[in-house]
């Protein structure tokens, strides 16, 4: 009996395979490699265009219903906001740095400028660069000219009594 099963078992996985005379397909083609991918270099961090402005603590705080514009810095007890304020067509977010001084001092916020707006373009321990959008008047014409600019923001570990804003290109 068990030799009869023996040879059924293999009988039957002898007609697993291609029928006789049954044309086997070529196997599918090997694709090929993909051509190698050229990685750009890192850009160049923002260099200083200018000398520093330093920036005393702001006296006025604003409500929490105006913030427009948040972004935690990381690694640091810091943060860039902007609030809604001024002309709302030309730079209307009024934008600030807060830095923590901890349970004991609290935040201190230093105004950075008034911009149409902005965004963090690097960051690294002690400094930000931020890319900003802002309007100004031509004194001759009066005309309202716009453009972009980066800022180099230093910022401080902890809460201190100012930090630089540096122009950079």
């Amino acid at each position: 009996m068990k030799r009869l099963l023996l040879i059924g078992i293999l009988g039957g996985l002898a007609g697993c395979g291609d029928p006789v005379g049954t044309p086997v397909a070529d196997p599918p083609p090997v694709a090929e490699a993909p051509a190698p991918v050229e990685v750009a270099s890192a850009p160049k961090p923002a260099q200083p265009s200018g000398p520093p402005i330093k920036v005393a603590p702001a006296e006025e705080q604003a409500g929490p219903a105006s913030v427009n514009k948040i972004e935690t810095l990381t690694g640091d007890a810091a943060k860039f906001y902007s609030v809604a304020g001024g002309d709302p067509a030309v730079n209307g977010m009024v934008t600030y740095l807060a830095v923590s001084g901890g349970p004991a001092e609290g935040w201190k916020t230093f105004q950075i400028g008034d911009f149409n707006d902005w965004q963090i373009v690097e960051q690294a321990k002690g400094r930000v660069v931020l890319k900003v959008n802002r309007s100004t008047v031509d004194p001759t014409s009066g005309q309202i000219k716009t453009g972009d600019a980066l800022l180099i923001v230093g910022v401080p570990a902890f809460a201190v009594d100012e930090v630089t804003v540096t122009p950079a290109s």
